[in-house]
């Protein structure tokens, strides 16, 4: 069980999963979550102001009762290009960064750097053979290069397509998806820390298709490496194809949070309280649930889950609303059942 403070002494608690969705109509929670997450992130000490908000103890995150420390986890946050973008460029700190800051090590680069000193030198020869023309006591010196300054001064990202190359900065976050996961996956190789990544809002600056291909690789590295876990903070339920094993791991952040059963238990507790014998797939049940999950609270909109959508905001203590239906193929039930406010 994972427990994050969002407030003095007010926790979020979830079961931990290689992915959890955070869901729900409160905003401001799912805004708290992030908040806790990004400042404890930076390993500093609270300010005063700070310490109102959060105790004098600072943020307190627990992974099945254990404090966790900072220097325990790793953590990644992408919410909008720049966050992708960052990632890719030569900056430090950066993914790219620590990855080619391992060529260092790598004996074919140590041996190639030796002949480019090798060439400097009789370059430096060839200069000083000018200089000795207008002074018996100035002479020319070239610092000898190393991968480090080679880097500095000479490097420049691009990238490249069928058609056209490209300065790195121009690109968007869309089209470097490949690029990340590649780097997600081989830091984690190298440093065998366990990151928490935590995606912000991800349809406001990705494709539809590009999150669904995103979400499998990063999925895919998590089962490779057992060492990524990924949380999803989402204003809408993002367009995906979500499995069985996602609804136990689904927060919803209304007034407070709920945890979700397990899908088998959700779908007997539905079927017992529909206005009428109804029986769902597991894989029915799944699509209409995240298809109502940003209208759970509310009476949502007109659709064919309506009558599911009473029902599930009993489920979670709604039980006083108003709800409307222009749904020819309800039943008589159905329709009471919509009208009965009791």
């Amino acid at each position: 069980m994972i427990k994050i403070e969002t407030e003095n002494n007010q926790f979020i608690e979830f079961e931990e999963a290689s992915r959890t969705f955070f869901y729900g109509s409160n905003q401001k929670l799912k805004r708290q979550l992030v908040r806790s997450l990004k400042r404890f992130a930076t390993g500093k000490s609270l300010s005063e102001l700070e310490e109102i908000v959060y105790g004098e103890n600072g943020i307190e995150i627990y992974i099945d009762g254990k404090q966790v420390k900072k220097g325990n986890i790793d953590f990644l946050f992408i919410q909008d290009n720049q966050s992708i973008y960052q990632e890719i460029d030569f900056i430090k700190k950066s993914m790219m960064f620590d990855y080619l800051q391992e060529l260092k090590e790598d004996i074919l680069i140590s041996e190639q750097i030796e002949k480019l000193n090798d060439e400097l030198l009789k370059l430096e020869l060839l200069v000083n053979k000018s200089v000795e023309r207008i002074s018996d006591n100035v002479s020319s010196n070239f610092s000898s290069f190393n991968l480090e300054n080679i880097f500095k001064n000479q490097l420049f990202l691009s990238f490249e397509d069928s058609e056209h190359e490209y300065p790195l900065e121009m690109m968007d976050a869309n089209e470097l998806l490949d690029e990340y996961l590649n780097l997600l996956e081989a830091k984690i190789k190298r440093e065998k820390q366990m990151i928490w990544l935590s995606l912000v809002n991800p349809e406001s600056f990705l494709i539809t298709d590009n999150i669904r291909w995103f979400m499998d690789g990063l999925e895919e590295i998590s089962e490779r490496t057992g060492l990524l876990k990924v949380f999803i903070f989402a204003n809408q339920a993002i367009d995906i194809e979500y499995k069985e094993y996602d609804f136990p791991h689904t927060v919803i952040l209304l007034e407070q949070s709920h945890l979700l059963p397990e899908l088998s238990d959700f779908k007997r507790t539905i079927e017992n309280y529909y206005p009428i014998p109804k029986e769902y797939s597991e894989l029915e049940l799944l699509g209409a649930f995240y298809d109502l999950v940003d209208d759970i609270g509310t009476t949502g909109k007109i659709s064919e889950h309506m009558v599911l959508l009473k029902v599930i905001n009993g489920i979670f203590g709604f039980d006083d609303l108003n709800y409307f239906y222009k749904i020819k193929e309800l039943s008589e039930a159905e329709k009471s059942f919509l009208l009965d406010r009791s």
